[in-house]
């Protein structure tokens, strides 16, 4: 047979409890009891080639207890393919399937009352159950026709949902009676997971046909759903509601938290979603610059608007709640690299490869300003935080800085020929920037360079947390802050960078030290951000994925990974609702954030 393992984890500590190895031909299905004190799996082929079996493990002792279902017991049957556990892990259900030719799958479906060691004063009993006996299982079903795919208790442990594949369908059944209590019938190419929502409502992810022609009673047209959708049915009343993804998803499971009333909804790649129903969809799409790359996502200062500018040289505002496209303005001849938008909600700028940026009334989305001033593109804008002063910069090495009342230049400085990645205000008359060369510097808006720190690589990306961030001391300066080990970061104190081979750091410009350096090996860092509480950072990159990082313990908290294309830039609604990703691939990747 194969070998297989199966591994049980502590949550609390992320550590592996134990690891177990058996050969059998396969394994389909595998159940944990709700007080954690023991597992169960099954498959086919475990000790006898043509039995299917199921594994009893103790997970405290380690103890390990078969049974098989085969001929002499009466249950006849090569595979076992689905099982779950009661709420009071009390009962299992199991269903066992066969087939002769490997095409014509029958099963039938059963269930057991556990029964438990019982406690003495001489020994303690083992956590796991007692292995079942032949006599101890109770029919739900005959032996029917279809492969039984999936098993789920509600959450009174009254009813029971199971899954059937050819025929498609899924049947309810009342776990006290063992009678059939509903069944609906599937119209589905592709059947991924299901899940109680509440005791009543079942939802079931996949595609469904959406509409359907009948010929005598007999289907002769379907449409089916496409992205795929979360189908509720509500069993009792055999209505049903759909809600459809925005964008082609794969789901391989579901589970439903009651405390958080909220979907965990796992995917086919290692990606995982949390999902409200009422809010937002696990991530929207929006696909306004495509077939061309989208370069730059901002949000209004009331995160009701979403502005994103890409390689089309166009700027495209949307509604954050609809995600409609309102309006797309162009007015730049070439590549429109960025896009800012001042504090107070004013002026939208965006600057671009002719070299030029534009400052549009944020009202009107009408050009107020067309500021020329660099000779090659602008990589990069931001307005100072009271909104009277807007700083470019680019691949001439000028830092070019902007009066937003009437639209002159100030000042330009320029201290080498290399490219300005990223600049990013930290007060209203001092910001800093990052360029090609590695240099990390600071300056007045009248004053020269203070450089704070040399990499010797390129910068791509910067963000400066939020004044009020609260970040622990590392220990190797926890002398220069006796009094708390907690720091309460002032403007301009903490200052995140990313570098074009996978390094990313948070510096804390007072001592000029590194308190936090990770890294994504061989991934462009093109994008960092802050929440507005300053509680939670993004990374984003070529390795097409969004990382959160947790600042207070420096920890990789959540990860929106398999994106279709490389990430240019993120931000966060100043909310803190919303996360937005502008991709290579021309879309925009639009989050509900973890709170």
């Amino acid at each position: 047979g194969n070998q297989y393992e199966l591994s049980i984890w502590e949550l609390a500590t992320g550590k592996t409890l134990h690891r177990f190895l058996t050969s059998a031909r396969v394994v389909e299905t595998v159940a944990i009891s709700p007080n954690g004190a023991w597992a169960v799996y099954g498959g086919g082929g475990r000790e006898t080639p043509d039995a299917a079996f199921l594994e009893l493990i103790d997970i405290r002792t380690g103890h390990r207890s078969v049974v098989e279902f085969s001929a002499k017991n009466d249950f006849a049957s090569n595979g076992m393919t689905a099982m779950a556990i009661s709420p009071d892990g009390n009962e299992l259900c199991i269903a066992l399937s066969s087939a002769d030719d490997g095409i014509s799958w029958q099963h039938r479906l059963l269930s057991t009352r556990l029964k438990f060691s019982s406690r003495t004063k001489q020994e303690q009993p083992a956590d796991a159950p007692i292995p079942p006996g032949a006599g101890d299982w109770r029919n739900l079903s005959v032996l029917r026709t279809g492969l039984g795919t999936d098993l789920e208790y509600s959450q009174d442990g009254q009813h029971i949902a199971f899954a059937l594949w050819n025929p498609q369908k899924v049947e309810i059944w009342n776990a006290a009676s063992g009678t059939l209590a509903a069944s609906r019938d599937l119209l589905s190419d592709d059947f991924d997971a299901f899940a109680f929502e509440k005791d009543d409502q079942l939802v079931i992810a996949g595609n469904f046909a959406t509409k359907s022609i009948e010929n005598s009673g007999t289907i002769v047209n379907q449409t089916m759903s496409s992205p795929p959708a979360l189908l509720q049915w509500d069993w009792r009343s055999n209505k049903l509601q759909t809600s459809q993804f925005p964008a082609p998803v794969d789901i391989s499971c579901l589970q439903y938290s009651v405390q958080h009333e909220s979907w965990i909804i796992g995917f086919v790649g290692g990606r995982l979603n949390v999902w409200r129903p009422g809010t937002v969809e696990p991530f929207t799409e929006l696909s306004g610059h495509q077939p061309k790359e989208c370069w730059g996502v901002a949000f209004s200062p009331d995160s009701h608007r979403i502005y994103s500018v890409g390689d089309d040289a166009s700027l495209n505002v949307w509604d954050t709640t609809t995600q409609g496209l309102i309006t797309r303005r162009q007015q730049q001849t070439q590549l429109t690299s960025c896009v800012a938008v001042s504090p107070d909600g004013r002026w939208i700028a965006t600057g671009s490869y002719d070299n030029t940026v534009v400052v549009w009334q944020a009202e009107s989305l009408n050009v107020q300003y067309t500021l020329s001033g660099h000779t090659r593109a602008v990589r990069t804008i931001a307005f100072s935080p009271d909104s009277m002063t807007l700083a470019s910069s680019g691949r001439d090495g000028n830092v070019c800085i902007w009066n937003m009342s009437d639209g002159t230049l100030k000042v330009t400085h320029h201290d080498d020929d290399s490219t300005i990645r990223a600049v990013e205000f930290y007060a209203e008359d001092a910001l800093v920037n990052v360029n090609a060369k590695g240099r990390i510097a600071a300056r007045s808006l009248q004053s020269g360079q203070q450089v704070l720190r040399n990499e010797g690589q390129e910068v791509h990306s910067l963000a400066i947390a939020p004044s009020g961030t609260l970040i622990p001391v590392p220990p190797l300066f926890a002398g220069q802050h006796p009094n708390s080990p907690i720091l309460k970061a002032a403007a301009g104190d903490l200052l995140l960078y990313g570098e074009k081979f996978g390094p990313f750091k948070l510096l804390h410009v007072p001592t000029r030290s590194l308190w936090l350096e990770q890294h994504y090996p061989g991934t462009d860092i093109r994008s960092l951000a802050f929440t507005p509480d300053g509680r939670t950072f993004a990374v984003a990159g070529d390795d097409h994925a969004v990382h959160l990082w947790h600042v207070a313990s420096g920890q990789e908290v959540l990860t929106f990974s398999d994106l279709p294309a490389a990430v240019n830039q993120v931000a966060f609604s100043p909310d803190g609702q919303h996360l937005a990703a502008a991709l290579h691939d021309g879309t925009i990747r639009i989050w509900h954030a973890p709170q």
